[in-house]
């Protein structure tokens, strides 16, 4: 921190400081501190991934997922291989209830990850979401084999099957 700020204090124009600093706050959890600093160095880095992203996490902890989006888009114009940044995106899309998006974006992540725990509970979840039950299950059911600790994967099949029983 205090690297980060003594640079902004001689140097308010050093995207690096703004963006460094900006995750060091949102990393402790402290969003709306990090959030202006992430909009300082995208603006005077905005041909940066790094700085794209970073804001559209920003914004997504805002629950701001139509500007998120747009960020972790152009972000991924930039660098289209990075994988985190295409989470991010699939998690804005399903936050924001575009669903058939966020399929897509979980699926193409699973092809290239598909043991990733986490990324077959979003799928899950998005599926649930588009009233796809028994694929969600399924989703669910793959992520506990992956993680058998995996609580949150738990406690969305239960969910699943009860919506399953009731359509019944």
């Amino acid at each position: 921190d205090v690297l980060w700020l003594h640079t902004l204090k001689y140097n308010e124009s050093c995207w690096q400081a703004h963006n460094r600093y900006g995750s060091r706050e949102f990393n402790r959890g402290n969003h709306a501190a990090a959030l202006p600093h992430f909009e300082r160095a995208t603006a005077l880095r905005p041909d940066l991934a790094e700085t794209q992203n970073n804001l559209g996490s920003g914004l997504l902890a805002a629950k701001d997922t139509k500007a998120a989006t747009s960020r972790f888009r152009e972000a991924l114009r930039l660098s289209p291989d990075i994988l985190a940044i295409q989470a991010n995106l699939g998690r804005a899309l399903l936050l924001g209830g575009q669903n058939e998006e966020a399929i897509l974006i979980y699926s193409e992540l699973l092809k290239k990850t598909p043991a990733h725990a986490g990324f077959r509970c979003n799928l899950g979840i998005t599926l649930f979401n588009a009233g796809r039950i028994d694929e969600a299950i399924a989703e669910f059911k793959q992520a506990i084999e992956i993680d058998p600790h995996f609580n949150e994967a738990s406690e969305y099949l239960k969910v699943a099957n009860e919506a399953k029983r009731n359509l019944q």
